[in-house]
């Protein structure tokens, strides 16, 4: 029996689907990129890469959370990031 309650479970299926959908849209896209794919889909800039690798922080930091609470602040600077970013 563990102590943890089903939300916190729930959570942590939720950031490892997260995950899962980013690092497939990470290795799409730079895959796109070396074939020298040209559209809006590709990030050109260094921005758009930070906000990937945001979004896959914020997934990696949710499950690891189950294990040790010093994530939750990683996970917070990362969602901080992503509504700031959103906000310029």
């Amino acid at each position: 029996m563990t102590s943890k309650p089903i939300g916190n479970a729930l959570f942590s299926v939720t950031s490892l689907q997260l995950i899962l959908i980013t690092s497939n849209i990470l290795v799409l896209v730079a895959v796109l990129r070396k074939a020298g794919y040209k559209s809006d889909l590709v990030p050109s800039r260094i921005g758009d890469w930070l906000d990937l690798f945001a979004l896959l922080l914020l997934g990696v930091s949710g499950l690891a959370m189950w294990f040790n609470p010093f994530f939750l602040s990683l996970f917070l600077a990362a969602g901080a990031y992503l509504v700031l970013s959103e906000m310029r």
